[in-house]
């Protein structure tokens, strides 16, 4: 048994693959999405906490751009500790 998250985006039908790793190995296994029916709620909310004022908008333009510069220097690579 596993619990995968998968994109609200996924259409029924779609295949999602999922890597499994345990004692036996690592493998990846191809799970078929589902058709499901959520419960829903549907939120009204003023305009100002949808419309980000001026000074916000500055805000997140300048985090959106650290993060883009953050994010270029990802690695998946693991770094070796020291055996000193």
């Amino acid at each position: 048994m596993a619990l995968v998250g998968i994109g609200l985006q996924a259409q029924p039908g779609a295949a999602v693959t999922v890597q499994v790793s345990d004692a036996a190995g690592s493998r990846e296994i191809a799970v078929r999405v589902q058709p499901r029916q959520y419960a829903t709620q549907h939120l009204k909310v003023a305009p100002k906490h949808v419309q980000l004022s001026a000074e916000d908008l500055a805000r997140h333009e300048r985090e959106r751009e650290h993060l883009q510069k953050v994010l270029q220097r990802w690695s998946d690579r693991r770094r070796r500790r020291c055996a000193c």
